[in-house]
């Protein structure tokens, strides 16, 4: 069995995005879409913006 992945929050998991090349596209509520113009064939990611518990 393989170990449980760890909980990010939102805000750490878009500035790991960020730094591979994703950017912010658009916000509504708490949910931010983020898309690599860079590399079209990547999809677009959508990150809710909570707090880990």
């Amino acid at each position: 069995m393989s170990p449980k992945l760890p909980k990010v929050s939102g805000q750490k998991a878009i500035k790991a995005l960020q730094k591979i090349g994703y950017e912010i596209v658009r916000q509504k509520g708490s949910h931010i879409r983020l898309r690599n113009y860079r590399r079209p064939e990547c999809r677009p990611i959508t990150i809710p913006k909570h707090t880990v518990y």
